[in-house]
């Protein structure tokens, strides 16, 4: 316990990081066909295949550089911080960036989705 305690914001920069480049990069590659389990699953990206790549792709792509980020607070927080405070800090500091960085993401996609679908006559 001890030892993971010692390295707890490690630990959730390589799992946020993981997540984020495991699940960002097939979006960003527009490799993700619709569905309803991964992806921006809303109404307008969910009917239309020219909308749901390109939200998905841009989402994808910030998704992506979020757990780029996370990865390399994990890789500086390997190398300078090793004391249970500094890991408590850098958790918390992983946690806002992360959640943060997905809540940008997520009001973007939806201005980028609705815009899209105002192009193309699909209303709110």
């Amino acid at each position: 316990m001890d030892t993971f305690l010692n390295h707890v914001g490690l630990f959730a920069a390589v799992l946020y990081g993981v997540i984020g480049v495991g699940l960002g990069l097939p979006l960003a590659l527009r490799k993700v066909p619709r569905n309803r389990i991964l992806g921006f699953r809303m109404r307008h990206t969910l009917a239309d295949d020219e909308i749901w790549y390109r939200v998905n792709e841009n989402f994808g792509k910030e998704f992506t550089a979020l757990g780029v980020v996370a990865l390399l607070m994990g890789a500086t927080s390997f190398l300078l911080f090793r004391d249970r405070q500094s890991q408590l800090i850098l958790l918390v500091l992983v946690a806002v960036v992360f959640m943060g960085g997905i809540a940008l993401s997520l009001v973007r996609g939806v201005r980028l989705m609705n815009r899209m679908a105002g192009e193309k006559g699909l209303g709110k």
